[in-house]
């Protein structure tokens, strides 16, 4: 199935490591989105991804009070500026 009009939007998916978020990631990224995925393991999220122009790795706990102040001030600011969000968080 073909997502129509995600090229060239941007897109914040936390929980961006697991299952389902990262199979959200690598949709978004062969959709033509620019996905600012947020997760409290970056490495994990760059070994998902790699070599991916479209991916900003974001770490951050956006759980807690400090974690979204790190999502607002990545890449110069650029991830606020996003079309979609998809909280794919898990608690344990």
């Amino acid at each position: 199935m073909k997502l129509s009009g995600l090229a060239g939007r941007t897109a914040i998916v936390t929980g961006a490591t697991g299952g389902i978020g990262a199979a959200i990631v690598a949709r978004l990224l062969a959709e033509g989105c620019t996905v600012a995925g947020v997760d409290l393991d970056a490495e994990a999220m760059r070994r998902a991804c790699p070599e991916n122009a479209g991916l900003i790795v974001i770490a951050a706990d956006v759980s807690t009070e400090g974690g979204l102040p790190i999502l607002c001030r990545a890449d110069g600011g650029k991830v606020r500026r996003g079309r979609y969000v998809c909280q794919q968080c898990r608690y344990s």
